[in-house]
């Protein structure tokens, strides 16, 4: 699969070949889908994306404020085991991607941004638990 690169601001995007055709059609009929169109493409950094759902997920661990010089007790440890968990990659391979020592993956940086947005749009609608059984 080929990628395109579509600029946006400051940052390039990698978009799929196959998916440029339907995100013009979507942008023609609707401007206003442009944004979050290009937003389903941005990788999300581990970093954002633990700082975000962490709390959430885990309502004893606060999340790490700007003033912090060191992140709160137990916060990575659950945004290391809660990552491993949701891509299947194993902790010691997180713990590398969260400290540097290897760059972690396009791929799981793209499923990160999909996780987001996907549990971001079944908070805001109150999709029930069941969801698409139901």
């Amino acid at each position: 699969m080929q990628l395109q690169t579509r600029s946006t601001n400051q940052n390039k995007i990698r978009i799929p070949r196959v998916m440029l055709g339907f995100l013009q059609r979507e942008i023609q009929f609707q401007p206003d889908n442009k944004k979050l169109s290009l937003v389903m493409f941005e990788p999300m950094e581990l970093e954002d994306w633990c700082q975000f759902w962490i709390p959430i997920i885990h309502p004893d661990i606060p999340a790490p404020t700007q003033s912090d010089t060191r992140r709160p007790r137990g916060y990575m440890a659950a945004c290391k085991t809660t990552i491993a968990a949701l891509t299947q990659s194993s902790e010691s391979s997180v713990e590398n991607w969260i400290y540097g020592d290897r760059e972690c993956p396009h791929v799981v940086k793209m499923y990160l941004r999909a996780i987001h947005l996907l549990w971001l749009m079944r908070r805001q609608f109150r999709f029930p638990i069941n969801f698409p059984d139901c």
